[in-house]
């Protein structure tokens, strides 16, 4: 029992690993230090300089804007599952990421 609970928790994560990837960068927002970036399917996440650091939030703004300006789909990328509820003007939509990837057509 114990290792079929294993073998589930396994495919759902894989599914819903999947279910972040493959998505169009439609609109790239700064405010203050933080990085929103508007998708296709997945709405509004954020990259936050506090979470991050400068360097890796300038990476990920770096690809955004690449990815957005080519219209190239996005790789995997990590939403968290929590909503903040008021991020620079955009209410109860944005959750943050830390990891976003770029893969070739």
């Amino acid at each position: 029992m114990k290792r079929m609970k294993t073998i589930y928790f396994f495919v759902l994560f894989v599914f819903c690993s999947a279910s972040a990837s493959a998505d169009q960068i439609l609109e790239v927002y700064t405010c203050g230090d933080d990085i929103g970036i508007r998708m296709r399917d997945n709405g509004w996440v954020v990259a936050r300089q506090s979470e991050l650091g400068e360097k890796r939030t300038d990476r990920i703004y770096t690809m955004a804007l690449a990815l957005m300006m080519s219209g190239k789909p996005t790789g995997y990328f990590n939403p968290s599952a929590s909503v903040f509820p008021n991020w620079c003007g955009i209410e109860n939509q944005v959750r943050s990421i830390t990891v976003l990837a770029a893969v070739k057509e």
